[in-house]
């Protein structure tokens, strides 16, 4: 990206990083004008539709070019595309459980979704207030890949690669949040509808929960500047 394109996308006003652990629900968050990341978005979208970007190769060339304006490196990015043939950025033996639990709520809450007809198309047919299905569709494949990035940055936190304790207790943070949000729209779903469904997933975000307090502790107290902690 040139540096005139950066100038032109970047403001006084910018949060900087507020965009790193947030839940990417940009139509309900209070800083979305203050968020660099959200105007490259709306350039996106005014190249090439609603909901841009979409695929695979859109999502790298998206995080390429936040990266770029913000400065960030995106090693974690540049070794999954080249295979990770080292295997940096892969979670513990021993966090592995978490990861896969993460997926596999992950189906499960597309399988209740589908019973329950929620077949929207995110973001466009959210209602504002989003509806306990819109919440537990948005959290379900975001808590799956946070929890991920979580384990991942946690283990090489132990491994005393500098910044990746922060990196975990954000990423933690913000898939804990999720949980919560999850746990609570899930409650409030008829109980007589896919009952023995509901009760199944939110068990497994129990579960979740505790196994990611325990494996990095203190991330429900990690402060996200511009969203924990306002900003002037």
């Amino acid at each position: 990206m040139s540096t005139g394109t950066v100038a032109a996308v970047l403001t006084s006003g910018d949060i900087p990083d507020v965009h790193l652990y947030c839940d990417d629900w940009c139509d309900y968050c209070p800083v979305t004008a203050r968020c660099v990341a959200v105007r490259i978005r709306r350039v996106w979208e005014k190249r090439r539709g609603p909901g841009s970007p979409r695929s695979m190769e859109d999502m790298v060339a998206f995080t390429r070019e936040v990266a770029a304006v913000t400065g960030r490196p995106t090693p974690g990015l540049d070794a999954m595309l080249a295979g990770d043939p080292n295997g940096e950025f892969q979670p513990a033996a021993a966090d592995e459980w978490l990861v896969t639990t993460a997926h596999q709520y992950a189906a499960g809450a597309g399988f209740l979704l589908s019973r329950m007809g929620w077949n929207k198309a995110a973001p466009e047919g959210f209602a504002y207030p989003p509806t306990s299905l819109d919440v537990t569709a948005w959290y379900s494949l975001f808590i799956a890949a946070r929890a991920g990035r979580a384990c991942v940055a946690a283990a090489r936190a132990d491994r005393g690669i500098p910044g990746e304790r922060e990196d975990a207790a954000g990423c933690a943070k913000i898939c804990l949040m999720g949980i919560d949000r999850s746990r609570a729209a899930l409650d409030r779903l008829p109980a007589a509808q896919h009952g023995r469904i509901v009760r199944h997933l939110r068990g497994m975000l129990d579960t979740l929960a505790v196994g990611l307090e325990a494996r990095i502790p203190g991330a429900r107290s990690y402060i996200r500047i511009g969203l924990d902690a306002p900003v002037v």
